[in-house]
């Protein structure tokens, strides 16, 4: 299942509408429906926005292509180790979550650059 199709299922999932995704994400209607058909592939931030919206995990989207992106399920690992680590010793630490969430989003950017130039 292509990565479109991934987001529409959530979507109806969640009973949204196009227009009410594509407004949240700052996009067209028109333009999320070419990313839920295939035929337009959403870039990195795009595609965080998206799975913030839709209430995915950040990983979620990209299962897909695991396959054809050497080493995703290493970084997958590595952040789940990162996780880990960081909320056990510093559970309440507002800084640390803010850290982890720009380490885990310049991971993601990383892997997703791979992902468009396939």
């Amino acid at each position: 299942m292509h990565i479109g199709k991934q987001l529409k299922k959530r979507r109806k999932q969640l009973g949204l509408r196009q227009v009410d995704v594509a407004k949240r994400v700052a996009i067209t209607p028109n333009y999320l429906s070419n990313i839920e058909q295939g035929i337009r592939d959403p870039s990195s931030h795009l595609l965080n926005r998206l799975s913030i919206v839709l209430r995915l995990s950040l990983l979620t989207p990209i299962d897909s292509y695991k396959d054809k992106v050497p080493g995703i399920e290493a970084m997958e690992q590595s952040i789940a180790e990162t996780l880990g680590r960081e909320l056990y010793l510093f559970p309440n630490s507002k800084e640390t979550s803010k850290k982890l969430a720009k380490s885990i989003i310049n991971d993601l950017d990383l892997h997703c650059e791979q992902l468009e130039s396939l």
